[in-house]
């Protein structure tokens, strides 16, 4: 399955998955800088495999010309980021 591809310190990785295990970082021997690289690489991937999975042509017609999608999806996010702090 193509997750996606991401671009990190001036490489790019194509990044998919071969078997259907789950794998995970050691946290505990994690530095911080290698916690937020960890992060973003992994935001970035998720970020390109979602934004692929909608109909575009069904996105845009919803979505239309005014800015009532852009208010849905900024309070989306704001509540959203609520809900990651609060955890």
């Amino acid at each position: 399955m193509f997750l996606g591809r991401t671009s990190y310190c001036g490489h790019d990785y194509y990044v998919r998955q071969f078997r259907d295990t789950k794998g995970s970082v050691n946290l505990d021997a994690t530095t911080l800088g290698g916690f937020a690289g960890y992060a973003e690489v992994c935001g970035r991937t998720m970020a390109r495999a979602h934004s692929r999975s909608g109909d575009a042509a069904a996105i845009v017609g919803y979505a239309d010309t005014g800015t009532r999608f852009d208010q849905a999806i900024t309070a989306f996010a704001v509540a959203y980021t609520g809900q990651v702090r609060r955890l």
